[in-house]
């Protein structure tokens, strides 16, 4: 039996993820920069070779992915799209580039906007990109908020092309991207001699198979207030996950602290009752995008996304008047174990209470 321990960023909360199994063929671990952050995979199949090749195939998918979706790279595929997509229908030729345009229009329109990969234009009021922080003033926001809104761009099916209704967006796939890249990099266990794999951009994760003697991965969610403590470990096969927070990439000013994800319905960095929210899904575009989505919307947004999303399920800490309290999907009891002394912090309050009851 062996035990490997891997420090990953699970959103913007760390994880430990722990595979538990017996000594196999092939095993490769790679860890590499990437899509401004670092990427991690542990593959195992029946030989080393294949274990090898899948590693590297799923290192050319990130890199392809961040060379198309990158608002830093004004060669990308994305670049392109904000500079000319205003003067007419677009042809978006890179199929991966169009596809995700149109999973973040349409998760822009489950969650009622609070996901919305129109936010550029405050994300460069903010100076979150560039890396340049400032609080702007009211008027400010106010104009750039004129620019922002998932309805100001349309998908052309038939010509695959993308035309932009107002001049002055900005589409930013940051909520997105790297849960695509992920289900882009999964498309490689379809190779002969695939056994299991774990693969975590930046925190973004997702797991294929199992890992060899054992019936699931296991991964810990981070105590989002210390990073060396685990709130709960959580069991996982076959799904996404990633968390959102306004802990990380965020800046002070004064005695105010802001986070980089943005409320497009406010124009200011989203805050809410939702300390850190963690989405689990089939896919990791839609575990992305719902993480952000959960924590700009706040607790009492989240069950009517769930409700609408049989296989979508939610961990969330919650800052209420009474503590901090833990609530998750009920599909989740038994394979989400908040840690004794987590629990004991929160005096029990962990509430297995949102929707899906079960996963179909």
């Amino acid at each position: 039996m062996h035990r490997s321990t891997r420090l990953a960023l699970l959103g913007l909360s760390a994880t430990v993820v722990l595979s538990i199994g017996c000594p196999e063929p092939g095993r490769a671990d790679r860890r590499w920069p990437v899509m401004g952050t670092y990427a991690s995979v542990e593959i195992h199949a029946t030989d080393q070779d294949t274990a090898d090749d899948i590693a590297e195939r799923i290192r050319e998918a990130f890199d392809r992915v961040d060379a198309s979706m990158s608002n830093w790279d004004e060669d990308s595929t994305i670049s392109r799209v904000n500079r000319e997509a205003a003067s007419g229908p677009l042809r978006v030729d890179d199929p991966d580039v169009y596809r995700v345009l149109k999973l973040a229009r349409e998760y822009a329109r489950l969650t009622g906007g609070a996901y919305d990969p129109t936010v550029g234009p405050l994300m460069r009021l903010w100076g979150f990109r560039p890396h340049d922080p400032r609080v702007p003033n009211d008027a400010d926001i106010r104009v750039a908020l004129e620019h922002v809104g998932w309805r100001k761009f349309e998908l052309l099916p038939e010509h695959r092309s993308v035309r932009f209704l107002d001049g002055q967006i900005e589409i930013d796939l940051g909520g997105i991207a790297k849960g695509y890249a992920l289900d882009v990099g999964l498309r490689n266990f379809a190779l002969t001699g695939a056994v299991g794999g774990l693969l975590d951009l930046g925190g973004n994760l997702a797991v294929w198979g199992t890992p060899p003697g054992a019936e699931t991965w296991t991964i810990g969610l981070r105590d989002p207030g210390d990073a060396d403590r685990i709130l709960a470990e959580l069991d996982l096969r076959d799904r996404a996950v990633a968390t959102s927070g306004n802990y990380e990439n965020a800046f002070r000013d004064g005695d105010a602290v802001y986070g980089h994800l943005m409320d497009p319905r406010t124009g200011r960095p989203a805050s809410s009752d939702v300390v850190a929210a963690t989405a689990i899904a089939d896919s990791g575009a839609q575990a992305d995008a719902y993480a952000t989505a959960f924590f700009v919307g706040g607790s009492l947004a989240i069950e009517p996304m769930l409700r609408d999303n049989a296989r979508l399920e939610a961990v969330l800490l919650v800052d209420r008047p009474e503590g901090p309290t833990l609530i998750a999907s009920a599909s989740l009891r038994g394979r989400l174990r908040p840690t004794p002394e987590f629990e004991r912090r929160l005096g029990g309050r962990v509430r297995f209470v949102l929707p899906p009851s079960s996963l179909p």
